[in-house]
């Protein structure tokens, strides 16, 4: 409230004259209700003046079960009854003005009036609206300066409503300036206040905590970049490497594809058996020099012995060992 009274106040033994009117409008008591009112009359009724249009299927419902629809798989007639085909719309009253029972349009009664009550007028006897008159403020001062001549402030009532408890306040700053209330509490509340979030990790946050964590241990980033990024690049590594060759090996005897290894293969494998059959012909030729010296099973051998290209035999007939 202001300080200074104001000068001029309402006369408490002033009161309101018995014949005052405050009433802008009363009702008019010389109105009647004409004898044409019906009270009882609906506020609206059928159209008489329509005609049901021609075609118009009365037989034929709106809706029909649809004849394509039939009963889910899973449909138990003990478990959840007797199955309902889905309605549609009719199909026959697409083409047709409408289907089913016809009835009259609804319209507003022409002859609805409601309730009757009388009209309004002007009151001619309102005043308006009563006040008290003015008279001079016996108590009235003016203090140019009023914040000198005020008291001293002992106690403070604050009335706060929260679902926390336990709240206190120790310090109250009574200032004029916001500038000087805010670097005030720059120097006194800000810094108690961060050695309090200091003192009780729970009531730091998250980008706190990191930033204070970096602070002091900057190498720690380097460590949880290196777990996070070491997942990445095996994933890359295994997805970006070539097939085994295991697995060309097997697609090879499958599509049985040659190779420029092949040849290789081959050639090693004839000389392999060139091998073979040499030494099989000389033991051949071994067991035919100690036996009876059939001249004919010498020839053969021999010419055996010719076709590998190793030895022919001479004119005689013989083979040497």
């Amino acid at each position: 409230p202001p300080v200074n009274p104001p000068k001029e106040i309402d006369d408490p033994d002033d009161k309101k004259p018995s014949d005052w009117d405050e009433r802008e409008k009363i009702v008019d008591t010389n109105a009647k209700k004409p004898d044409d009112w019906d009270e009882d009359a609906p506020a609206t009724i059928e159209d008489e003046s329509a005609v049901k249009p021609s075609g118009w299927l009365d037989d034929e419902p709106e809706m029909i079960p649809d004849p394509v629809a039939v009963p889910p798989k899973d449909w138990d007639r003990e478990m959840d009854g007797e199955w309902v085909a889905p309605q549609i719309n009719n199909p026959k009253c697409a083409s047709a003005p409408g289907c089913g029972k016809w009835q009259r349009p609804i319209v507003p009664n022409p002859k609805y009036k409601g309730k009757w009550s009388a009209p309004m007028i002007p009151n001619p006897n309102y005043k308006g609206i009563w006040t008290p008159r003015k008279i001079p403020n016996p108590h009235y001062f003016e203090e140019k300066n009023p914040f000198k001549s005020l008291a001293e402030v002992n106690a403070i009532g604050l009335e706060l409503w929260s679902m926390t408890d336990g709240i206190t306040f120790d310090n109250f700053l009574i200032v004029d300036s916001k500038r000087a209330a805010d670097e005030f509490a720059q120097e006194t509340w800000t810094i108690k206040k961060e050695a309090e979030r200091l003192a009780d990790p729970k009531a730091q946050s998250v980008v706190d905590a990191i930033r204070e964590t970096y602070n002091e241990k900057p190498w720690l980033i380097f460590v949880v970049g290196l777990v996070c990024t070491l997942p990445i690049l095996l994933c890359c590594i295994y997805m970006c490497r070539s097939p085994s060759k295991q697995h060309d090996i097997g697609m090879r005897k499958k599509t049985d594809t040659s190779t420029p290894d092949d040849s290789h293969v081959h050639v090693s494998e004839r000389n392999a058996e060139t091998e073979e059959l040499e030494e099989s012909g000389e033991e051949d030729i071994v067991q035919v020099s100690k036996g009876s010296g059939d001249e004919s099973t010498a020839n053969k051998t021999g010419s055996s012995r010719d076709n590998s290209g190793e030895e022919t035999p001479d004119e005689s007939g013989e083979t040497e060992v």
